[in-house]
């Protein structure tokens, strides 16, 4: 497929420069999806309860799968360690909020925000509050390319992080305390934030959502069990391959995202042998998680956050022009949007929680896309690896990560 590796960074001065070098390239995400949907392999989907499963991981792995695990950890990590120039403003908008939000709550609630990322399978873990609000403070942006010295990758990655635990409290506020929610909400509310309500949280789980996304993930996907937490192998990347990355990419020890634990699952072994693209944790509904709290941060209206470009999209009719789904959105509103959909796919691939084909279909929903129109998929394609399955996933995400990268 006709995607468009040959591209070239100029340092940009201010957010439109670097939308006017950039919109072209990310103009063709939107013409790769479209080629890849329309010449997808239809592949027999596995409706039984009883699946045998395996690491996806394992050494029964395909060569092409091995490569296409490399190419996409290799691209992922480089957007976390070199983001353009939109997505570091992007991030240090989010950041500043973050920083100033969490500043301001009880130490109780510091606690259960931050419990993830300083706990054992955090990147900040056996930190404190005080080193998060530190994280968060490099990150905030100055509005220019040199903020971008002041924050690490590992920061970077943080932020995402925090925004993804974050939007978890939303997706599912059954689990969080009532107290939380409404002491974080309150002070969101105080900096002239749009804080999702119920109706429009189910319009995201119903788009992006886990069990959309994913309808046979919980078949599928079998976690692999320890004795105690520190039993979990320490990883980063596809497959384990982040480390191999970084050499790859010249980034020197202490400058490296680091290895942390996070749950191992198996998956069908059935979907790994008719699949070409690495598996890492089935298909994700945390794109739409931190996407959906990224907006709220960045001050993106109501309507407009995470769904707001699809809901916007006319639909393609037959001898209809094609229109392009983020063509309601502002040149500048387009790049920051693409650079946010960069980021929260750089930093689930890159450090190895899912890979591209595992997150596409969240990032499509953002970028006013949907594999589920009527007449897109066949009875047997249930997700996006029946799609997207044998390349065309790395792909699409590695050039979304590219055109987002300053190179």
């Amino acid at each position: 497929m006709p995607i468009n590796n040959n591209i070239k960074f100029v340092p940009p001065t201010t957010v439109k420069d670097q939308v006017e070098s950039s919109n072209s390239k990310n103009a063709d995400f939107v013409k790769n999806f479209d080629f890849a949907i329309n010449n997808s392999t239809d592949i027999a989907s596995n409706e039984t309860s009883t699946l045998t499963h395996t690491n996806p991981a394992g050494p029964h792995t395909l060569r092409a799968t091995k490569k296409l695990a490399m190419k996409q950890t290799i691209d992922g990590r480089r957007v976390l360690y070199s983001p353009c120039h939109v997505l570091i403003k992007e991030l240090g908008t989010a950041a500043s909020i973050l920083h100033r939000v969490v500043s301001n709550l009880s130490p109780d609630s510091q606690t259960i925000i931050a419990a993830r990322l300083l706990g054992e399978e955090g990147l900040l873990e056996g930190r404190t509050i005080a080193d998060l609000l530190a994280t968060l403070q490099r990150a905030s942006t100055k509005n220019t390319v040199s903020s971008a010295q002041t924050a690490s990758a590992t920061d970077r990655a943080a932020v995402i992080a925090l925004m993804g635990d974050i939007g978890v409290f939303y997706s599912r506020p059954a689990d969080v305390k009532m107290e939380l929610l409404t002491e974080f909400n309150s002070l969101l509310i105080a900096a002239g934030l749009h804080v999702p309500e119920e109706p429009e949280m189910e319009i995201m789980r119903e788009t992006g959502g886990s069990r959309t996304v994913g309808p046979d993930k919980k078949s599928e996907r079998k976690v692999v069990t320890f004795d105690a937490g520190v039993d979990i192998p320490f990883r980063t990347g596809i497959h384990n391959m982040g480390l191999e990355a970084d050499k790859i990419l010249g980034i020197t020890e202490h400058n490296r995202i680091p290895e942390i634990r996070w749950p191992v699952f198996d998956i069908s072994t059935a979907r790994i042998q008719q699949t070409t693209e690495p598996f890492a944790g089935h298909m994700s509904g945390s794109p739409a998680e931190i996407l959906q709290t990224w907006d709220m941060l960045c001050g993106v209206k109501g309507e407009d956050q995470y769904v707001g470009a699809l809901t916007r999209n006319s639909v393609r009719q037959a001898g209809e022009e094609f229109r392009h789904p983020l063509s309601d959105l502002t040149s500048v509103e387009q790049a920051q949007r693409y650079a946010r959909a960069a980021g929260a796919s750089a930093f689930l691939v890159g450090l190895g929680y899912h890979s591209t084909v595992e997150v596409l279909e969240g990032i499509l929903v953002y970028l006013g896309q949907s594999m589920r129109a009527e007449g897109t998929l066949s009875q047997s394609q249930r997700d996006a690896a029946h799609v997207f399955g044998h390349g065309a996933a790395t792909d699409l995400i590695t050039e979304l990560f590219k055109t987002n990268t300053a190179q």
